[in-house]
């Protein structure tokens, strides 16, 4: 029997998601490994059981895997809706997150948990379930570890034990409002792919910071950080823009409105500043 390995999406609630779906499965079964954009492949992907889940390899490095195993991708960004077709197996929606698919996937006969539909808000930004940011965000607090899941799942299960999520939520959105306002007042303006845009260094609050830029006159915000040797940036915009086209020059990808990308830390950056303007 060919060993297992789930490849998910690293640093990401919803990758990890995955593979806590993937791992209410397989459990001690199947090995799990975090992968981002531009990553090389992991050593001895040969004669495999390979589920790829919230992320894939592109172009000539997907083709040599999918030749030497077994592979199933299940994914939901539309950067990689026709890559994906290159596998015997995969699954493809833009309707739900990774986490979602995957549970559905792995679980066809029961419905997802909360605790990825939470998830799921957070990473389609949508937020027309009640109440859905403040767990999201509460949720975002506990470690991505399979039985801390385990134990959330249970308690987010229980409408009296979700309150306690709620009115955590509704903390630290608060600050985190105040932290967002603060990060947009300071964007920098530069130009990237031949356009001005946002551009904000920040560890935290991407999404919103990003977000809340975007709806301004530039269309489009750049939000980065390094860790290690690489630089992690994610690319927010409004309808205006498709950034996961400007991801995916890059080797990453993601939505129309919500992308990212990694690079090498010791090249130059493909943006430059400019003088920042008025709000």
């Amino acid at each position: 029997m060919k060993k297992i390995i789930i490849l998910f999406h690293g640093n990401c609630h919803d990758g990890f998601g995955a593979a806590w779906a993937a791992w209410k499965k397989f459990g001690a079964k199947a090995e799990y490994i975090p992968i981002l954009h531009n990553d090389p492949p992991p050593k001895g992907l040969k004669n495999k059981k390979l589920f790829f889940l919230d992320i894939t390899y592109k172009g000539e490095i997907l083709d040599k895997i999918i030749k030497e195993n077994d592979v199933t991708i299940i994914d939901h960004h539309v950067s990689v809706k026709e890559e994906i077709k290159k596998a015997p197996n995969h699954v493809y929606g833009e309707k739900n997150s990774g986490s979602v698919l995957a549970w559905q996937y792995f679980h066809p006969n029961k419905k997802a948990p909360w605790l990825l539909r939470y998830v799921e808000a957070g990473d389609l930004w949508d937020f027309s379930l009640p109440n859905s940011n403040e767990v999201r965000v509460a949720i975002e607090t506990n470690p991505m570890e399979f039985k801390k899941w385990n134990r959330m799942q249970t308690e987010i299960e229980n409408p009296q034990k979700r309150k306690t999520y709620i009115i955590q939520g509704k903390a630290i959105l608060t600050y985190r409002d105040s932290e967002v306002n603060e990060l947009a007042k300071n964007a920098d303006v530069g130009i990237f792919d031949k356009r001005k845009i946002w551009i904000v260094n920040s560890a935290t609050e991407r999404s919103k910071t990003g977000a809340v830029l975007a709806a301004k006159k530039f269309h489009i915000a750049l939000i980065w950080n390094r860790v290690g040797n690489q630089i992690r940036v994610s690319l927010r915009s409004d309808s205006h823009v498709d950034v996961s086209k400007i991801a995916q020059k890059y080797g990453g990808g993601g939505h129309k409105q919500a992308a990212g990308f990694t690079l090498d830390a010791s090249k130059p950056l493909p943006w430059r500043y400019v003088k920042r303007e008025k709000r």
